[in-house]
């Protein structure tokens, strides 16, 4: 009798370390599971995330050229405002040089 129990627990011991054995095995397969569904996850995250920042770098982009066209056209009017000053202004400029020119006052 005392052999058959021996025998008994043997056995429970047997199966307790293969249990303990699967439950490990079953542990690290979760864990690489985990990391690799983390790391899934995370890749795919980081890709979300680059393409909302390429997005939003396109929508700022578009809103500054939209903001900078206005701008450079009332420039540009200015730019020509002051042409057409500048040469209505030669006219009477280069006249007035050229009368001193002319002037023999002693002084030219």
């Amino acid at each position: 009798m005392t052999g058959e129990i021996i025998k008994e627990i043997r056995t429970a011991e047997t199966e307790a370390e293969e249990m303990l054995k699967g439950a490990q095995a079953e542990a690290r397969r979760i864990l690489e599971d985990a990391r690799t569904k983390g790391e899934a996850l995370l890749a795919e995250a980081q890709r979300q995330a680059r393409v909302e920042a390429e997005e939003l770098i396109e929508a700022a982009v578009k809103k500054a050229e939209a903001e900078v066209i206005p701008i450079r056209r009332e420039r540009e009017q200015e730019i020509q405002k002051l042409k057409e000053a500048a040469a209505s202004k030669m006219a009477a400029a280069v006249a007035m040089i050229s009368e001193r020119i002319v002037k023999s006052d002693g002084n030219s």
